[in-house]
Parts: C-alpha cells; sequence; structure tokens
C-alpha cells in the first residue's frame, strides 16, 4: 500500500504541475482549429501520407487518453471513492448484450 501512495503521490504532483493547454479555449473554437489544421494538411500529402499522419495522430490521441484515464483512476482511489457497483455493471453488460441481439437479429 506504501508503494503504490508513493506511486500516486508522484504523479500527481507531475501532473498538477504541468501547465494545463486546453483550459479556457471555447470549445467550438477548439474543434474548429482542429478542421482548419486538418484540411491544411490534407492538401500536402497523398492519401498514403494522410493515412499514415492520421494514424500517428490517433496514436498521440489515445497515449493521452489513456494517462488521463489512469490519472483520473488513481485520483479515485486516492480519495477513497474505490467501491464499484456491481450491480451498476451487470444491468451495463445486460443492456450490451440485449443490444447486441438485437442487432445480430437485423443482420
Amino acid at each position: 500500500m506504501l508503494i503504490k501512495s508513493k506511486f500516486i503521490a508522484y504523479y500527481s504532483i507531475k501532473f498538477t504541475n504541468m501547465k494545463r493547454f486546453p483550459n479556457g479555449i471555447d470549445p467550438n473554437l477548439y474543434a474548429l482549429v482542429g478542421i482548419a489544421i486538418a484540411a491544411v494538411l490534407s492538401d500536402d500529402f497523398n492519401y498514403y501520407e494522410l493515412n499514415s499522419l492520421g494514424n500517428w495522430l490517433e496514436l498521440i490521441g489515445q497515449y493521452i487518453l489513456t494517462i488521463a484515464a489512469q490519472e483520473s483512476l488513481n485520483n479515485h482511489i486516492l480519495n477513497g471513492n474505490n467501491n464499484f457497483n456491481i450491480n451498476d455493471l451487470i444491468r451495463a453488460i445486460n443492456k450490451i448484450e440485449s443490444e447486441l441481439e438485437k442487432i445480430k437479429k437485423e443482420i
């Protein structure tokens, strides 16, 4: 438990000391900037290069999302909120299975 606490404390300090880039930016403007960058880049590359670049950018995004998810989980555990309701999980699984059955019938 001590190692886990030190690990969480170290990374919490590391991430909270970083400057937060996207905070305070209007969400619509933020999205439009992304669209503009994509439009500009798409003119300069062929579709093989665009596919490679797009996959690389998605890799970066997935890495960022993984870090954010783990940080969220660490904060959740650090705050003592590690109780998960098994009944909620079972209901979610049943709902997904029901939707899958509907899709199978449509195919």
